[in-house]
């Protein structure tokens, strides 16, 4: 077999001509078969699957009877209650000296704290005392051990 034997011959497109008339579009019916084979298989799932589920919805009873719930009117607050400002006047102790205070225990005119590096405070006055420190050394901050 030669060189020109197994080659494939072209076709030449052929001069179309254009005019200034617009494409007309197909019309509906001229649509190829595996659009209406998909037009079939979306139309048999819609009546086998959708519709009966829909059926059902529709005819069958919930068995879900909700309450409607209503909510009495809220307390006044009056007394003991009544909102006030008198926090923004306290006076801010330790401030700055104390590392996250996790709690205060008030014992008589003691006040005992926990603090986030696992420090137990004693306050008296304006002055802390240490009287327990809890874990290890580096407790409360961020070491990364090499190789673990």
């Amino acid at each position: 077999m030669n060189e020109v034997e197994g080659l494939r011959l072209r076709r030449l497109n052929r001069p179309q001509v254009i005019t200034d008339d617009l494409h007309m579009p197909q019309s509906k019916g001229s649509s190829s078969y595996s659009g209406k084979v998909f037009r079939v298989v979306l139309v048999s799932l819609a009546v086998f699957l959708l519709f009966p589920l829909l059926v059902v919805c529709l005819i069958l009873e919930s068995p879900i009877q909700p309450d409607v719930l209503r909510l009495s009117e809220p307390p006044v607050m009056s007394g003991c209650y009544e909102p006030n400002l008198e926090l923004r006047d306290a006076q801010r102790l330790f401030e700055d000296q104390i590392q996250g205070p996790e709690s205060i225990v008030n014992i008589g005119d003691v006040l005992y704290t926990g603090t986030a590096d696992g420090k137990i405070l004693k306050l008296v006055g304006r002055r802390s005392y240490l009287v327990a420190r809890l874990g290890q050394p580096p407790c409360g901050e961020c070491v990364y051990r090499q190789g673990v």
